[in-house]
């Protein structure tokens, strides 16, 4: 059975149209993986910050929303708040996690 699906494969990468859709399909794939890499190095580059990069991995996803939180005993809320302040011209709402609120998802 298995070697009926194989040459059905086969048989598709036959036809020229089909390889090149796989071809541009595989170029695509390819182009969208260095651009992200390039933007998330160029993004480290400039601001040494994971939070930036956090933001612009969610940008990607059309996120609305970035909840940050922490678990270094020695951030305080004064830290937190200053970095959900200099979030607070971007499109991504960036909010800091406070234990007992509840964020509505949708």
């Amino acid at each position: 059975m298995t070697g009926s699906a194989g040459g059905r494969y086969r048989d598709a990468l036959r036809t020229r149209d089909f390889r090149l859709m796989v071809v541009a399909f595989v170029v695509d794939a390819l182009g969208g993986w260095a651009y992200s890499v390039v933007l998330a190095v160029y993004v480290w580059d400039r601001t040494h910050s994971t939070q930036w990069l956090a933001a612009m991995a969610s940008a990607g996803w059309l996120t609305r929303a970035l909840l940050l939180f922490h678990h270094a005993p020695d951030r305080t809320d004064d830290e937190l708040d200053a970095i959900v302040a200099a979030f607070a011209d971007e499109p991504v709402s960036v909010m800091a996690a406070i234990e007992g609120n509840v964020v509505q998802l949708g």
